[in-house]
C-alpha cells in the first residue's frame, strides 16, 4: 500500500555500482527514479571515480547523487527504491561492502530523523563517504543537515581523499 503526505519532503538519494557497466546501472536507477509516483528527480550530481571501502578487493565503484521532492511516506519511497534495485539485478547476501550492480541509500527525508531496524535517516555514516560528500556539495553546498551542520563543512571530517569526477553532469 502507498502512504502519501500532505507535504512534499527533499530526499537526498546515493547511487553506486561497480559491476555490469557502472555508469549505465546509474543511469538506469535514474531513469526508473523518474516513474515513482508522486516523486520528481529533481537534480542529480556528476559521477565520481570511488575506491571501495575498506580498500576490499573489486572494482572501483561509479556514485552520484540524487535530489527528489516526494510526497510519499518514506516506508513507501524505500519500498520503490528497492524494487528498483531488484529490477537491475542486485541481490543481498551476507557479505557487507560486496560488490553490487545498483545500490541506491536515503541520505536524507526533509529534516527528519529516523531510526528503525530497517532504516536510519540521515544515513549513518554518510560524513565518512567521500562519493557521497563531494556530489552533496556539488548540488548544493549550503543544505544543512538534521542536526545544524552544513554539508560544506563536512569536508574537515573526511580522511582520505579517495575520490575522483568521473562524468560532469550536464542535467
Amino acid at each position: 500500500m502507498i502512504k502519501i503526505l500532505n507535504q512534499i519532503n527533499f530526499v537526498w538519494l546515493s547511487l553506486g555500482s561497480n559491476l555490469n557497466y557502472p555508469i549505465n546501472q546509474i543511469n538506469n536507477a535514474i531513469d526508473k527514479l523518474r516513474y515513482i509516483p508522486y516523486t520528481k528527480v529533481i537534480r542529480y550530481s556528476s559521477y565520481y571515480e570511488s575506491i571501495p571501502l575498506n580498500n576490499y578487493s573489486q572494482p572501483n565503484y561509479v556514485n552520484s547523487v540524487v535530489i527528489l521532492n516526494t510526497m510519499l511516506s518514506l516506508d513507501s519511497l524505500f519500498n520503490f527504491i528497492k524494487i528498483i534495485e531488484y529490477s537491475q539485478g542486485r541481490r543481498y547476501n551476507c557479505l557487507r561492502w560486496s560488490s553490487r550492480i545498483i545500490d541506491l541509500d536515503i541520505l536524507l527525508f526533509g529534516n527528519y530523523v529516523i531510526n528503525t531496524s530497517k532504516l536510519t535517516v540521515p544515513h549513518y555514516d554518510m560524513l565518512n563517504r567521500e562519493f557521497v560528500i563531494y556530489p552533496m556539495i556539488e548540488l548544493d553546498s549550503s543544505i544543512k543537515l538534521p542536526n545544524g551542520l552544513v554539508i560544506k563543512d563536512s569536508i574537515k571530517f573526511l580522511s582520505n581523499k579517495r575520490v575522483l569526477l568521473l562524468k560532469k553532469c550536464n542535467n
